[in-house]
């Protein structure tokens, strides 16, 4: 009996009524963050912000584009090449990737950004990154199950593979705390496996004997192959994307690109010994290409080296292309999977390579590689304040407001022991804050730098704190006009003389050049 495959009803009913769920539920709980506000000029004052081209839309657009692109025309394009579903390919990875988008913005914002204050989920550039990120982890599972599931199903499949995407990511990257700059662990891993399990639950015994629905033309390879440049030319973007801004950022586009570069010779050599009269198989070209990219995920912001990126590339096309000559056929014949797009080959087995090599490279770790302030000794750190916590606890002193840039130090204090703008925060995920105040002085985490904050308003001036003596050069000069004053024998409502007028509105003014001084914090040997 032959499956009604009529969907004028029910494709249109889900598509209205998840749409409007995804109305209703945005404007319950999604607003702008802080940047993307117009509340943005005051935020820019209360900060000490000097040019818009500090909101973090100037530094994370360029990549969120990347990153875009590969989720709808890479991994569209990719999936052309099996001649029967082609459209299927592109045509139903924008029709979840569109809604996977929106499902993911609520999901991980009730998981990561969820304000505590209004219990809003405040959203802007990163969120948008990070939810092209979670919708790869679908558009993967989809690569296994291509030809097999309807769009409906395909949207049901996506449902559920953004929320449990964002449960996995929660325990990985909160509770365990694991460093995934690239996500592999929690994008490619997940999708993979997720994907190849809907792929058993619908095994099909007849599928592998009908090269129609398996084969491939000229023309669909061309097109995949448009997928796999993308795909190739974009990967380093896709593994800095939310790295910290600086010289972590530069290390992962450099380390991706080279291990991509390695993946590719290496990919063509196996390719070629693999067949008859050495032509290449455009299954292996398409897909173990891209395996380097991501084998660095993990590891692509880590001090592996160049050469350590190339030997991670090399692997990696190694045993993806291996993946495709016998493992594929091994897991369709013997536990009944039948992996469509080779996700298992391409993301599956590259992630946990990628896995292996983070956590060695982690492991080897050193203060002679990463230097005096690239290597941070954690447990030190937390044992030094916890010891003066108690030391200053036995005198009934409270060490509280502790900022720090690293999510394990800050989840080894209560919340209520973390600086203000620190409480509710996750430095694994959220992005740091601008600022923290500390006696006057403005903190800066992300830059890890000392400034001052100076207000414009038409006021008495009173004090400014600076309690390290940052800025002694220019107080002493208010207080030696004030002491210049002091020694005149003046009543106490008589007017200043016009030349002390003049000095002190032109020191008064000349502090509003400290709003572009920073300090930065130097560590010194004792």
């Amino acid at each position: 009996m032959t499956k009604n495959t009529n969907i004028r009803i029910s494709l249109p009913a889900v598509c209205f009524v998840w749409q409007i769920a995804m109305i209703i539920l945005f404007g319950v709980f999604v607003r702008y963050n802080e940047e993307s506000d117009t509340h943005w000029i005051e935020t820019k004052e209360e900060k000490n912000i000097s040019s818009n081209l500090e909101n973090d839309f100037y530094y994370r657009y360029a990549s969120f584009q990347d990153v875009h692109v590969m989720i709808f025309v890479g991994f569209g394009f990719l999936m052309t090449f099996l001649k029967r579903y082609s459209f299927g390919g592109v045509g139903f990875n924008f029709l979840i990737a569109a809604f996977g988008i929106q499902w993911a913005l609520l999901m991980q914002g009730w998981f990561h950004y969820l304000d505590s204050d209004d219990w809003k989920i405040k959203i802007g550039i990163e969120n948008l990154i990070n939810s092209d990120f979670c919708v790869a982890g679908c558009l993967l599972a989809y690569g296994a199950c291509l030809g097999k599931v309807s769009p409906v199903q395909l949207m049901v499949l996506t449902l559920f593979g953004v929320t449990l995407f964002a449960v996995e990511e929660y325990i990985i990257l909160e509770l365990l705390h694991v460093k995934d700059a690239g996500g592999y662990m929690v994008i490619h891993t997940f999708g993979a496996y997720y994907g190849l399990t809907i792929s058993w639950i619908l095994y099909r015994p007849l599928l592998s004997q009908s090269k129609n629905d398996q084969g491939s033309v000229y023309h669909s390879d061309v097109f995949a192959m448009i997928g796999t440049l993308f795909l190739w030319m974009f990967w380093p973007s896709f593994n800095s994307a939310i790295v910290d801004h600086g010289d972590g950022q530069h290390r992962a586009v450099i380390n991706t690109y080279l291990a991509l570069a390695s993946s590719v010779l290496t990919t063509f050599a196996i390719s070629s010994l693999s067949q008859k009269h050495g032509k290449l198989d455009m299954v292996h070209i398409q897909n173990a290409t891209l395996a380097g990219g991501l084998a660095m995920g993990t590891a692509s912001e880590f001090m592996i080296t160049p050469y350590g990126s190339l030997i991670v590339g090399f692997c990696s096309g190694v045993v993806s292309t291996l993946g495709y000559l016998f493992l594929t056929p091994f897991m369709e014949k013997t536990l009944k999977i039948q992996d469509t797009c080779g996700i298992h080959n391409l993301h599956g087995m590259p992630g946990i390579i990628g896995g292996i090599v983070g956590a060695i490279t982690a492991a080897s770790a050193s203060e002679s590689v990463y230097g005096k302030e690239g290597y941070v000794c954690v447990k030190e750190a937390i044992d030094i304040l916890k010891r003066t916590k108690e030391m200053l606890a036995e005198s009934s002193i409270m060490l509280h407001k502790i900022a720090s840039n690293s999510s394990t130090v800050m989840n080894a204090f209560p919340s209520e022991d973390r600086a203000k703008d620190l409480k509710d925060l996750d430095l694994s995920s959220d992005p740091l804050p601008l600022a923290s105040f500390a006696l006057g002085l403005k903190s800066d985490l992300q830059t890890d730098s000392f400034s001052f904050c100076v207000s414009d308003e038409e006021k008495p001036f009173t004090r400014i704190y600076d309690p390290l003596g940052f800025v002694a050069p220019i107080t002493i000069q208010g207080k030696a006009l004030v002491r210049d004053i002091s020694i005149e024998e003046n009543d106490w409502d008589s007017q200043l003389p016009n030349v002390k007028i003049i000095q002190w509105k032109s020191w008064k003014d000349s502090l509003m050049e400290l709003k572009l001084l920073q300090i930065q914090r130097t560590c010194i040997d004792s």
